[in-house]
């Protein structure tokens, strides 16, 4: 939905007179105000290839509550006739982040739900990428110089010396920079002089010069890497086809983690950006708070999906990264995925704390932590409990169903963000028995789910384990009940080699 301006004006039509605000309500009269826009409301479809208005209203003005009303009884009216919305674009003024308020939505990144629901349908808000792209450019054309959090300049002078150097070497450096990209003030509503300027070609551009040590791109990195970020941020934002490559690809179970990796890095660089002066500009707290956040949500959680599909964590894939309060050694301390670099980690979700099947995993693994560590191989517990939850059952005697002294950390998945990761979390708020083994960098080396009454075996993680370990080392394969210590031959992966294996075992 967006507003189109148009021009204020009366005309008879030999019946009644044309121009004044109409929003639906036939409200008709002399003393209406002259309209001076159109809000129009465009239908564009996902899974084929087109797109249609269905409504416009003539306005001068128009409140956040008329149109999460206009919203409502547009996607009511779309569900009537069979048509699934999933979510509603548009760009960042006021009465559209009111409107979004009204709607149930809160733009607050500590408390954030950047989805509503209209009936029984959830509808995903997402501000207009291409508005937001000219927002960024008009910021550091207007400001020429903002700081990194490391207090680096990102200049727009660099931009300006790039394109007096193509104009006086007659030759362009593999970019679309002209005259109008840095003279843009009189074509401000042109998406392209913004996303042709803050691309990958102008920054490999400067990069280029940075190289070959012209003296007047000394010192360029901090905008190389802004250019960059919101390069990369705008086509994550504004994807299209589903043959676009990298980052413009649509989000998938195959990209939703570098996607993920890329948010949560440009949403950090993004917070550290400051005016010359050191202070924030406005421009950046709203990108924080009505770009980012919103659509990093989706990533994170993916509570709905265009194809009615979850994200599932993939063996041979990178494992999804997590970062959560634990409880280690009887203390509280925060825990991540990457604090194990190197190791190859055991990760086991289990339902809730006191509970009966439970603490028997638990305290058996625990037992067996040195047998693990010996393999350097962390175990981590994780349920959807506190961590205040976790150290209470841990200073409850095992002859009482605690867990007593327990030799592997406890994480706390309160926010339930792992147990989504991992696609454990049942709709009662509680994980299922998933074990996940990951290795040494990070890879989702196997995975396994139990209902909820049946325990896991130590042993068989262990074996799994040490086999992993084994094919990394060696490059041979680990056959049926392979055990390191009771039945040790393996596999050469070829068709000859192989036999030598197979002759002995028939």
């Amino acid at each position: 939905m967006d507003e189109i301006a148009i021009r204020k004006q009366l005309q008879w039509d030999g019946t009644k007179y044309h121009g004044h605000i109409d929003i639906g309500t036939e409200v008709v009269g002399d003393d209406l105000p002259l309209a001076t826009e159109a809000l129009t409301f465009m239908l564009t479809c996902i899974n084929e290839s087109w797109k249609i208005p269905i409504g416009y209203f003539l306005i001068n003005g128009v409140s956040g509550q008329q149109k999460k009303n206009l919203v409502e009884q547009a996607i009511r009216l779309l569900i009537e006739h069979g048509i699934t919305v999933v979510s509603l674009t548009f760009d960042g003024t006021a009465a559209n982040a009111a409107m979004a308020t009204q709607l149930g939505c809160d733009l607050n990144p500590d408390n954030l739900r950047s989805t509503f629901r209209v009936d029984y349908h959830e509808v995903a808000i997402l501000y207009d990428p291409c508005h937001n792209i000219k927002l960024v450019r008009n910021a550091l054309g207007e400001k020429h110089t903002l700081l990194d959090a490391d207090n680096q300049v990102i200049s727009w002078h660099f931009l300006n010396m790039l394109q007096n150097l193509q104009v006086e070497e007659g030759l362009h450096a593999a970019n679309k920079l002209s005259a109008a990209h840095i003279q843009y003030e009189k074509q401000k509503m042109k998406v392209k002089l913004a996303t042709q300027l803050l691309s990958n070609s102008v920054a490999d551009a400067l990069e280029f010069c940075h190289e070959m040590q012209i003296p007047a791109f000394e010192n360029c990195e901090a905008t190389i890497k802004f250019i960059k970020h919101f390069n990369n941020l705008f086509d994550i934002l504004n994807s299209r086809s589903l043959l676009s490559k990298g980052y413009k690809k649509p989000l998938n179970v195959h990209n939703i983690l570098k996607a993920r990796e890329k948010l949560q890095e440009i949403d950090e660089y993004i917070d550290g950006l400051k005016l010359s002066d050191g202070t924030m500009s406005f421009l950046i707290r709203q990108l924080t708070r009505r770009v980012l956040s919103p659509v990093a949500s989706s990533v994170k959680n993916l509570n709905f999906s265009t194809t009615s599909a979850a994200f599932v964590p993939r063996v041979q894939k990178p494992a999804p990264n997590f970062e959560a309060m634990a409880v280690v050694n009887g203390e509280f301390n925060k825990l991540k995925l990457s604090d194990f670099n190197g190791k190859y980690v055991v990760l086991i979700f289990y339902p809730l704390d006191f509970t009966f099947v439970c603490p028997t995993e638990l305290i058996a693994f625990s037992d067996r932590a040195q047998e693990f560590a010996g393999i350097d191989c962390q175990v981590l517990g994780v349920s959807t409990d506190s961590e205040f939850s976790h150290l209470a059952w841990i200073n409850t005697p095992r002859k009482d169903g605690g867990l007593g002294k327990l030799d592997i950390p406890l994480l706390a998945d309160y926010k339930k963000k792992i147990s989504t990761d991992y696609d454990v979390l049942l709709d009662e708020g509680f994980a299922l028995r998933g074990l996940f083994v990951i290795d040494r960098n990070g890879i989702l080396r196997h995975m396994a789910v139990n209902d909820l009454p049946v325990g896991r075996s130590v042993d068989e993680t262990l074996r799994l384990v040490k086999a992993f370990q084994f094919a990394d080392k060696h490059g041979e394969v680990c056959p049926a009940n392979w055990n390191p210590d009771t039945n040790a031959r393996t596999i050469k992966p070829s068709p000859r080699e192989s036999k030598e294996y197979f002759s002995k075992a028939h």
